[in-house]
């Protein structure tokens, strides 16, 4: 009996080590400190922000109110400093306001320029239908001015149904096998601003390649 006694004492001394032990272990374990983190571990992610939108780089030139496209050809006075360019690129530059957009498109090829440079007001308004929708309206001036030889329109166009746009302004230059489209769409009606957006259309200076 006294060796059975002295056993289970024994056993239970063990048992209560081996407990302390383990005990001691989570202690150690959980008290460690996490490793630091390094800072090349870390991925950063960087953006191109530019005119408040991602990953747009506009490469032309501003001087005051007037943008110069980065191949050099194009040169346009903004109506105002609420114009903001949004792309430029060798086929097209565009540029947007709360008060609209304006875009200068450039075509190529001799049967695309024939079909859009336009040569009377018929012309202009079958463009427009082809661009929208909702083209209810007139036209409220149209000319081909003289441009030492190129072909040319000038028109302005008065949307009087449900379009979002008030008015359209548009002008175009041809040359030997390309041309140059340059179009605005209004949202609002006022006479200033529609004044001072045909100053910037009808005197875009595109310069021949």
């Amino acid at each position: 009996m006294k060796q059975e006694r002295k056993y289970l004492r024994w056993a239970a001394l063990c048992l209560l080590a081996g407990t302390v032990a383990l005990t001691g272990c989570q202690k150690e374990k959980s008290s460690k400190l996490p490793e630091p983190v390094r800072a090349e571990d870390i991925k950063k992610e960087t953006k191109n922000i530019i005119d408040g939108k991602d990953n747009v780089k506009i490469s032309g030139t501003v001087e005051g109110l007037t943008y110069t496209s980065l191949d050099g050809t194009i040169r346009i006075t903004m109506p105002d400093d609420s114009w903001k360019c949004e792309s430029d690129s060798a086929e097209s530059v565009s540029f947007s306001s709360e008060k609209g957009l304006i875009s200068i498109v450039r075509l190529d090829g001799e049967r695309t320029v024939q079909s859009s440079i336009y040569h009377n007001p018929e012309e202009y308004v079958s463009y427009l239908k082809g661009t929208s929708l909702n083209v209810e309206g007139e036209v409220i001036s149209f000319e081909n001015p003289p441009t030492n030889g190129a072909d040319a329109f000038r028109a302005v166009y008065r949307y009087t149904g449900d379009s979002e746009y008030k008015y359209a302004v548009s002008s175009g230059i041809s040359f030997e096998q390309y041309c140059y489209i340059i179009s605005a769409r209004l949202l609002t009606d006022e006479e200033e601003i529609l004044n001072a957006v045909k100053d910037s259309v009808y005197n875009c200076q595109i310069e021949k390649l």
